[in-house]
């Protein structure tokens, strides 16, 4: 399997479905989102395009948000202190939706986690913390013979 861009962003898009109804927070779905979008920035794939006012529809809060853009697909992240330096607000007129795409969550995870893997095994730089989002050996050929044979049914 050849691991794009795009397909690494439908698969940030499947994980970030999931992570906004899962029960429980500490699956680090977030935090694998977080990985490897900074990875997309970093080497260019992906590209902040301004600042976002995000209102949470439960607690009615409003928080400042990054949008960044990977592909034809648009995700949030928090904002550094530079984002607010460089980028400008978004218009309302100009907010962004994602098309649907169908992805197994298993199956965008291990998009996510190999594409980590292979970047940063590639740049040898293993100080970010992807190390502690990639599978094991074992795991990763359990996962690609239950991939496969999902794919082929």
């Amino acid at each position: 399997m050849i691991i794009t861009p795009e397909l690494v962003a439908q698969a940030i898009h499947t994980i970030n479905r999931h992570a906004k109804v899962s029960i429980d927070p500490s699956e680090g779905l977030y935090q694998i989102k977080k990985s490897a979008l900074e990875l997309l920035i970093k080497t260019g794939h992906a590209k902040k395009i301004g600042l976002d006012i995000y209102t949470n529809p439960r607690t009615g809060e409003k928080q400042t948000l990054s949008s960044v853009r990977v592909g034809d697909y648009y995700f949030h992240t928090l904002p550094t202190e530079a984002d607010f330096d460089k980028l400008s607000y978004i218009k309302r007129g100009e907010k962004h939706h994602n098309r649907r795409s169908h992805m197994d969550l298993s199956l965008a995870s291990y998009i996510i986690r190999t594409y980590l893997k292979n970047r940063s095994s590639s740049t040898q730089n293993k100080s970010h913390g992807y190390s502690s989002l990639i599978p094991s050996l074992q795991e990763q050929k359990k996962q690609v013979r239950g991939i496969s044979q999902w794919i082929w049914r």
